[in-house]
Order: structure tokens, then C-alpha cells, then sequence
């Protein structure tokens, strides 16, 4: 355990390496390519092992989710009220999309660890897999 922690301080946490990248290009979050980005983090270490490679694809793809999320939340509109927008697209028949697949899988997570985060952590576990492939496959 305590490899864990020292091997985790020396390489800091993920989020915080892309958090100031997207904060100071916000259009970046738009992109569906998360290559440029995955260059520049392999570059900064560049003794990566595969399992790190992954874990990072995933953490860019939760934190492109999030701050996404809440920057639509400052657009203007309450939750209730996007939340009521898409429901209102979903029954008029709105076009299916990725992004639209990545929201409705966010929302379930949401509810998901809502309603039991422990006894739903199989399913909370498996959502964020679909979601973290939904957005590769955005991407790709």
C-alpha cells in the first residue's frame, strides 16, 4: 500500500495534469480526439507503462465528461431545466448522438450512486467503462 501512495505522490494525480490544459483552452474539451493530448501527458512521462496508459484515457475521458457537464450548468440553464431540454428532445424524437449516449450513461451513474454507491459499485464500475467507451469512440 505504501508503494501505492509514494508511487501516486511522485506522479501526481491526472486530473491535475489536463485540468489547467483545458482551463486555458476550453475548446479542447469539444474535440472528439484525445490524441494531442495523450502525446503531451506521454511526453511529460515518458516511463509509462501500459496499465498507466489506460488509466490516463480513462481519467481524460471522466474529466472531458465533467468539466463538459459543468460548463453547460453555467450556460445558463438549472439542472432541472437541461435535464427537462433533453427529456423533451428524447420524446420529440431528437436525433440520436454519442454525445446525447455519454449524457443519458452520466445520468444514470448519477443516479446509480445516488441511490446505493456501495451495493451499485458492480454497476457504477460497469457505466463508467461504457461511458470511458462511448467517448474513445467519439473520439475515434
Amino acid at each position: 500500500m505504501a508503494k501505492v501512495k509514494a508511487r501516486r505522490k511522485r506522479r501526481g494525480k491526472i486530473s491535475s495534469f489536463f485540468r489547467p490544459i483545458f482551463e486555458a483552452e476550453p475548446a479542447l474539451l469539444d474535440l472528439a480526439s484525445n490524441a494531442d493530448l495523450i502525446k503531451r501527458w506521454t511526453d511529460a512521462n515518458p516511463r509509462h507503462t501500459e496499465r498507466d496508459l489506460k488509466r490516463v484515457k480513462q481519467n481524460l475521458a471522466n474529466l472531458k465528461s465533467q468539466m463538459r457537464k459543468k460548463n453547460q450548468d453555467k450556460g445558463g440553464k438549472g439542472k432541472k431545466a437541461a435535464g427537462a431540454a433533453r427529456a423533451t428532445n428524447a420524446v420529440h424524437g431528437g436525433r440520436p448522438t454519442m454525445g446525447r449516449l455519454e449524457e443519458y450513461i452520466d445520468e444514470c451513474l448519477t443516479i446509480a450512486k445516488t441511490l446505493d454507491r456501495t451495493g451499485l459499485g458492480d454497476v457504477i464500475e460497469l457505466l463508467h467503462e461504457a461511458r470511458n467507451e462511448v467517448v474513445w469512440k467519439m473520439g475515434h
